[in-house]
């Protein structure tokens, strides 16, 4: 380009970067990873789910009125059905929830109030975190006489309660509404605690580096708080918002039903017409069904508010949600125990072959989970001659195998493959889906309730002069595939993948131990890592699997320091005869144990 001079400059190229894509990009992103935090509490989402019916209640009423209920009749403050008298009438097909002393319908009653309720409680929300958040940001980030002056202003306002501040109001003003009440106890409660509240957090979030970051690049107060210290101070907020709500329902909710206000479309004052017209009668007989509703919605709505805080709360504090991960995972194992006790101990007895818990666990084609596998075999204390192997086995009372089932069902775990000396288990996959920590450590327990098992089945051969048994057990924890058409892989598991082959040769090393025992793999020991002292662990070393391209370390474990269930079977008393046909038949199963 040549300009009027006759200079030649070269061709700049000017980018116009939108930044408001940029901050909607990055506001959208924490919105997903609060709501995600947010949805991980159960209690706060049954508490939004309420909300949404307060809200339909709300959005209803006036709906009904204008389309389905005569005015005359349905009306909250006016109406009066003159078919139906005296009044108040009980619950019936025309009145659903009955009339008041008035004549009134109590249930067009209980939806006209929930609309001012919701106003009362926005109100209040906003104005606390208005309040809140400017007192604590301002005495927070400039400190000195600033932070002086606001803190002795809070201390004067956690003098005075907001619904104390309320009752007096509410008992000076008697015809105030739901709106001004609101503010008022919003500009009290945030001006109190949620100020005080507010400062705390905003110390910590003062002296995090980008602040610091923030102002060495030139910005100014404004700038800082604005963009830097507000955004971090949202969840907070909403959390006070919250608590706010129920705080100021719960008070307007007291000083309506002590009679100090005189606004007709509250749930309070739905409750005090019902108690008074009670004392008048001397009798609470005709009251209660105008009395409970209301109390009741009163007592929900502010319930509802409280449960969203508790997830507002793990939204504010993340490190509160994970540490309630790690508490809900540890319980998973005891809520396990609860529920396969149930599944595992009918009040019923039934026949001890098959048992009923031994069906083959199935997976979609194609479907990938991760799972831990046992492989578990029965053989002699020389594993050389595999027809001795067998034949020792079948002489056994009974059939060993089939009789465990019991045993890897307390732990959760389901029979994959079956026959007379070997046994294939999957734990993880049913019942319900478990995470692999509780899957490997089940199937450990499993694996050592075995050996426990064998070792008292050993006990009732040696009475009747048949050779001892020992158990090689291989468990592993991986990714599981279910079978697809063409596969080419073993077929007589429902799934496939290197966790089967894996848990397989663990076993096949086992037997070279003369008493048999338990290994593991790697994987599977570094998912018990919270759990290791659960367990003593023997002879351990690396291992070259053909299908990994570096070496395995295995582990062998030992004994167990506390178990989780308490061991339900008793072999002594195991019929002392030979014949597997006649123990089938005398042998039943009640629950766990045996009969």
């Amino acid at each position: 380009m040549t300009d009027a001079m006759g200079t030649t400059s070269k061709p700049t190229l000017i980018i116009r970067f939108k930044h408001w894509r940029v901050r909607t990009a990055l506001a959208w992103g924490q919105l997903k990873r609060a709501w995600d935090i947010f949805r991980g509490n159960r209690l706060a989402l049954i508490g939004l789910l309420m909300i949404g019916m307060f809200g339909i209640m709300a959005i209803a009423h006036p709906i009904l009125l204008n389309t389905v209920w005569p005015r005359g009749i349905y009306d909250p403050v006016t109406g009066f059905d003159m078919e139906m008298f005296p009044h108040p009438t009980s619950p019936s097909a025309r009145h659903l929830l009955g009339t008041d002393s008035l004549g009134r319908d109590v249930l067009s009653m209980l939806l006209k109030a929930t609309t001012p309720t919701f106003a009362l409680g926005l109100t209040a929300a906003i104005a606390t975190a208005v309040v809140g958040t400017i007192l604590g940001v301002i005495s927070a980030y400039y400190g000195g006489i600033t932070d002086s002056i606001l803190s002795r202003v809070s201390d004067i306002f956690l003098l005075f309660p907001a619904p104390i501040l309320m009752v007096v109001i509410g008992s000076r003003f008697r015809d105030i509404g739901s709106v001004p009440l609101g503010l008022i106890y919003g500009v009290v409660a945030g001006a109190g605690t949620t100020a005080v509240v507010m400062r705390s957090h905003a110390l910590k979030v003062r002296v995090m580096p980008f602040i610091e970051a923030s102002r060495i690049a030139g910005g100014g107060s404004q700038h800082v708080i604005l963009k830097h210290v507000l955004p971090h101070m949202l969840p907070m907020a909403g959390l006070q918002m919250m608590i706010a709500v129920t705080g100021a329902v719960v008070a307007d909710g007291f000083i309506s039903f002590m009679g100090f206000t005189r606004n007709t479309n509250n749930w309070g004052t739905i409750m005090y017409d019902a108690f008074t017209y009670a004392q008048q009668l001397g009798s609470m007989d005709e009251a209660w069904h105008v009395l409970i509703p209301s109390a009741v919605s009163l007592s929900l709505f502010a319930f509802a508010f409280y449960l969203v805080s508790r997830g507002m709360y793990d939204v504010a504090d993340p490190r509160i949600a994970e540490r309630r991960a790690r508490e809900q995972q540890n319980g998973l194992l005891l809520q396990l125990r609860r529920r396969l006790l149930k599944v595992a101990r009918p009040e019923i007895s039934v026949p001890a072959f098959p048992s009923p818990l031994s069906a083959k666990s199935q997976l979609q084609p194609g479907r990938i989970i991760q799972a831990t596998l046992l492989f578990a075999k029965l053989h002699k204390s020389s594993p050389t001659d595999v027809s001795s192997q067998d034949e020792a086995i079948i002489r056994s009372p009974g059939k060993p195998f089939r009789d465990a089932i019991p045993i890897i069902s307390q732990y959760g775990g389901l029979v994959s493959h079956i026959n007379i000396s070997t046994m294939v288990a999957s734990f993880g996959i049913a019942p319900g889906r478990l995470p692999p920590q509780i899957s490997a450590l089940l199937a450990t327990h499993a694996g050592l309730e075995l050996l426990d098992y064998v070792t008292e089945l050993n006990r009732e051969r040696s009475k009747q002069g048949l050779p001892n048994l020992n158990l090689s057990v291989g468990i592993a924890t991986g990714l599981v595939r279910g079978h697809e058409k063409g596969d080419t892989a073993d077929t007589s598991f429902p799934f496939t993948g290197d966790v089967v082959r894996t848990a397989q040769r663990l076993q096949q090393f086992t037997v070279s131990l003369n008493s048999g025992g338990v290994l593991i793999s790697e994987e599977t020991y570094n998912f018990m890592k919270t759990v290791l002292h659960q367990f003593s662990f023997g002879r351990q070393g690396p291992v070259k699997f053909p299908w990994e391209s570096e070496p395995k370390m295995v582990f062998e474990v030992v004994e167990r320091s506390q178990q989780i269930f308490e061991p339900n079977w008793e072999l002594h008393r195991l019929p002392k005869v030979t014949s597997r046909k006649t123990l089938a038949s005398q042998t039943h199963w009640t629950g766990i144990g045996r009969s």
